[in-house]
């Protein structure tokens, strides 16, 4: 979490209804989705080069495309 919050305030965090695009399926690119869902992104996509298993994206944050 404090690696996404620190991206956030150097890139000067995210306006309400803004399209965001996370890279990466980890940890930090699940936590990332869910800091920009709650800071009122429009839409969140997630892209990553691993097949993600079945679900798991959608399980942790309804909100990731």
């Amino acid at each position: 979490m404090p690696t996404v919050l620190h991206a956030l305030d150097r890139l000067g965090g995210i306006r309400y209804g803004q399209n965001v695009v996370v890279q990466g399926s980890g940890p930090v690119g699940l936590a990332a989705t869910l800091l920009a869902h709650i800071a009122g992104a429009g839409s969140v996509t997630l892209a990553s080069s691993v097949r993600p298993t079945p679900h798991r994206e959608r399980r942790f944050h309804p909100c990731v495309k």
